[in-house]
């Protein structure tokens, strides 16, 4: 189940969303917990993998056929390695490929918006920190900085993203590109 909004629905979701970072817009329990890198310097032309660790309500997905939606805010430093994304699987399955929905704005960077549902989460290892599960993927360095930022939010609702709508995280990592 995928869907697209259009800019001024998220525009409008971005004004009733929750700015106190510890509950998603809808009042639940969906959100990203923990982002880290593997380095703290990202090489140019390299990469390094990004973990992002995030709660989800289980009744909602696995017995409502909800999801989770889950952003990934890129700045322009950095760039998605297609084809990298996963949920990291438990030790008896491997880990579950998942592609983002990829909006590249001129000026912020690039959104990537993943929408999980039941079979993309249905072997996910709880990484710990209660966390529910963790997506991995792999961001290579394009341009010399210092301080880059990269940010994430989830919930089980939209998640307010766009090139003209300010995103809320709920949490980021700061890495510099080398």
């Amino acid at each position: 189940m995928k869907y697209l909004l259009s800019a001024g629905f998220l525009t409008m979701l971005g004004a009733c969303s929750n700015s106190d970072n510890q509950s998603n817009s809808w009042g639940g329990s969906t959100r990203v917990t923990e982002i880290y890198a593997d380095d703290a310097i990202v090489p140019i032309g390299d990469g390094t993998v990004f973990r992002f660790n995030f709660t989800f309500n289980e009744e909602d997905v696995f017995n409502d056929q909800g999801s989770v939606n889950l952003v990934v805010k890129v700045p322009p430093q950095l760039a998605y390695r297609t084809g990298s994304a996963e949920i990291d699987g438990d030790s008896s399955r491997e880990d579950e490929s998942v592609e983002p929905y990829v909006l590249k704005c001129s000026k912020d960077g690039t959104y990537l918006s993943f929408t999980l549902i039941r079979y993309d989460l249905d072997n996910a290892q709880a990484p710990g920190d209660d966390a529910d599960a963790q997506l991995k993927l792999t961001l290579d360095g394009k341009e010399y900085q210092n301080n880059v930022v990269v940010e994430a939010a989830a919930d089980n609702g939209a998640v307010a993203f766009g090139c003209k709508t300010t995103f809320i995280p709920d949490e980021q990592e700061v890495v510099s590109v080398r």
